[in-house]
């Protein structure tokens, strides 16, 4: 789980001897309203820009300081901090390592990170935190390695125990992947709503014997008799050559439809069918093209077994790809009723070895569930198509899951 450390701290620090008019100045200059004052790396107190500017300009800041301070270690994570600083009613708290100063921490910044970026349910971060991760990895010149991880039958736990028996799986998955993970050298996200993945700097090695230790293992959760049982696939930790510097963003999204689509591939054939042991008839594209009339809109044909549906959607000015995607949305949707999806992004990249992919999110809704997944294809032809099996991937996957059927 991400930690303290990783949060912008206050780093600026006084040596007990410096003056409040040097103080002041500081301060000022940074635009900061406190500071810790250190001394030898041990922090003594904080002080605030009221007092610095209160006192008399030689007073040194050593009897300035509040003596009063919360302390928190570097490794604290950042759910366990922002409870600390709550209980004892602090607004600021002091970070150190290994019992030197490291920085100051406000309770507002913690309380922005949490807001934006962590899943309360978990309190682990979200899928953004997975890529400015990856990212700084990358520039940093060490290659990154990611378990995908998906929760088998899922959306069939949901139907027959709840919500609630639901959430206790998803906190179990969490609390297991955990346990293998170093904050040194690994990150844990929850990606998506029973998706998690493990980010790692350690060799690919290492992570494919993590991989075999995990595949072994299943989830006990209060309230079922059943054990769940889950799948995960690997992607990365195998450069063949330099990346381009230009393109780790790229990079990273693209390690993490690999994993998702090894993960896929490990899934027992009743996960995928949804919990049947029936394969469903499969729902695919047959053709994407203009219409008659110019290229004013677009027609998407899909068919699933001797069935078939086509849509048609107007082109705006350059929003074709959009077009494509609303187009297979309405087709799915003919398929599946009920069924809500609506395209948010669209991206196409090249990666390092000159393949094109393309990538496309979505939000999803059906009943009182709702998420946001991402669905992807090879370029091998036409864009266009593969918009339309990008979006067709995401339906496959939420049938497989459980949504979307009668």
């Amino acid at each position: 789980m991400t930690t303290v450390r990783d949060l912008s701290l206050v780093r600026v620090a006084f040596d007990p001897w410096t003056t409040a008019s040097n103080a002041l100045r500081e301060l000022e200059r940074n635009g900061l309203a406190l500071a810790a004052v250190v001394d030898r790396g041990v922090p003594l107190g904080l002080l605030t820009r009221e007092r610095a500017a209160a006192s008399a300009p030689d007073v040194p800041v050593r009897t300035l300081v509040q003596p009063d301070f919360v302390v928190i270690d570097a490794d604290t994570s950042v759910r366990s901090a922002a409870a600390t600083l709550v209980d004892v009613g602090a607004e600021v708290a002091v970070v150190t390592e290994g019992g030197r100063f490291l920085g100051a921490m406000t309770a507002l910044v913690l309380l922005a990170e949490l807001g934006q970026s962590y899943d309360p349910l978990t309190g682990l971060s979200w899928g953004d935190r997975l890529r400015e991760w990856g990212v700084a990895n990358l520039e940093a010149g060490r290659e990154v390695t990611l378990l995908f991880f998906d929760l088998n039958d899922f959306g069939a736990y949901n139907k027959r125990h709840g919500h609630v028996i639901g959430d206790r799986i998803v906190q179990a998955m969490a609390r297991l992947l955990d346990d293998y993970t170093d904050p040194e050298l690994d990150v844990l996200v929850r990606y998506a709503g029973d998706e998690f993945v493990i980010g790692s700097t350690r060799p690919r090695a290492d992570l494919e014997e993590m991989a075999e230790a995990l595949r072994s293992k299943t989830l006990r959760v209060e309230g079922i008799q059943e054990s769940v049982q889950y799948s995960l696939g690997v992607s990365g930790g195998k450069r063949t050559r330099e990346r381009d510097r230009t393109h780790f963003a790229s990079t990273i999204d693209n390690l993490i439809n690999l994993a998702s689509q090894d993960c896929i591939a490990h899934k027992p054939q009743r996960a995928r069918n949804g919990g049947s042991e029936e394969t469903p008839a499969h729902l695919h594209v047959q053709s994407v093209e203009f219409g008659d009339a110019g290229r004013e809109s677009v027609l998407v044909a899909l068919g699933r077994g001797e069935e078939s549906v086509t849509s048609r959607r107007p082109v705006a000015r350059r929003e074709t790809l959009s077009a494509v995607a609303q187009a297979c949305a309405d087709g799915i949707a003919r398929f599946m009723p009920g069924l809500h999806l609506q395209p948010l992004d669209i991206a196409v990249y090249r990666d390092i070895d000159g393949d094109q992919t393309l990538t496309l999110v979505c939000d999803w809704t059906w009943r009182d569930a709702s998420g946001t997944l991402r669905g992807s294809s090879n370029v091998a032809g036409s864009v266009l198509r593969s918009v339309a099996e990008a979006m067709t991937s995401v339906a496959i996957r939420l049938q497989a899951e459980g949504f979307g059927g009668t």
